[in-house]
């Protein structure tokens, strides 16, 4: 059939034609009527893509080759690994990058503001529990009511009652001084004395006076030795040949601070320092 320049009739050719620059021609078509294109066949009705070995395909490499096993089926196109049509490896790993804006972050990298990360979603379960099935597999991350995350201590003490916020406490004796109280003792050498010359906490003290006439041992908040007429931070009065023992049920677990210094005085008036007789009284204080 001749060429011509205007219409759009089909006509079946065996082989190629060439056309020289500004030639028309009817659309070229295969012995099956449809519209010749290149290397790749076009079926009207049904848009087919042939696996013929002269087909053109992107591969990316023969065993993820896409294929058709028979003719006029369509072709489902196979994604190989890193978005590849025409395989089907999978995806077995991602190198993300660690800038500022990725989201990938080195291990021990210092952290700087503007880094993007990802958040971590948990699930609310108001009663603990878990998501997953067994033993070894995957769970979520879970938060109760208030937005607190469950957790659990590593050896859960049997001594804490989590439904009355209380727990059972008992003091563990160590052979060293780290958490022993210091103690200072006069054996009537002085009527006063610094007992530490700087902040520190008393834990408890005894004194005994033999003298018949009421006495006061007093704690001043000196770092130095109480002067005559001194005011003392705490008095407490002795009986005439009496004795007192102050503990913990008046100065408190953690003791009474005193803020410049710890020092005593053997005094016969409770207002004020007014020396009494050194020897009439004997004073242990445990302090820190």
């Amino acid at each position: 059939m001749p060429r011509t320049r205007n219409g759009l009739p089909g006509v079946y050719n065996a082989s190629d034609i060439t056309l020289t620059d500004g030639e028309g021609a009817a659309l070229a078509l295969d012995v099956n009527g449809a519209v010749k294109m290149g290397a790749v066949d076009i079926q009207i009705g049904a848009v087919e893509i042939k696996n013929a070995s002269s087909d053109v395909r992107a591969n990316v490499s023969p065993a993820n080759t896409a294929r058709v096993a028979t003719d006029n089926v369509l072709l489902v196109q196979k994604i190989a690994a890193y978005g590849s049509i025409g395989g089907s490896s999978a995806v077995t790993s991602v190198i993300p990058g660690t800038g500022a804006t990725n989201l990938g972050k080195a291990e021990d990298a210092v952290a700087a503001s503007g880094d993007t990360g990802v958040a971590i979603l948990s699930v609310r379960r108001d009663t603990a529990a878990t998501s997953a099935g067994t033993d070894g597999d995957y769970a979520t991350v879970n938060t109760d009511s208030t937005g607190h995350q469950w957790v659990r201590e590593g050896f859960a003490p049997d001594y804490e009652d989590n439904t009355n916020n209380v727990a059972a406490v008992m003091h563990l004796p160590l052979a060293n001084s780290t958490y022993a109280w210091t103690r200072f003792v006069d054996l009537g050498a002085n009527a006063t004395a610094n007992v530490k010359a700087s902040a520190g906490n008393v834990y408890s003290a005894y004194i005994e006076n033999t003298n018949a006439a009421k006495r006061y041992l007093q704690f001043h908040n000196t770092a130095t030795t109480p002067a005559g007429g001194a005011v003392p931070l705490y008095t407490f009065a002795v009986a005439g040949s009496g004795s007192i023992l102050i503990g913990s049920d008046f100065w408190g677990l953690a003791g009474a601070n005193f803020s410049t210094g710890i020092a005593f005085a053997f005094s016969t008036t409770m207002g004020t320092y007014t020396a009494g007789t050194a020897g009439e009284q004997s004073t242990t204080i445990h302090y820190k």
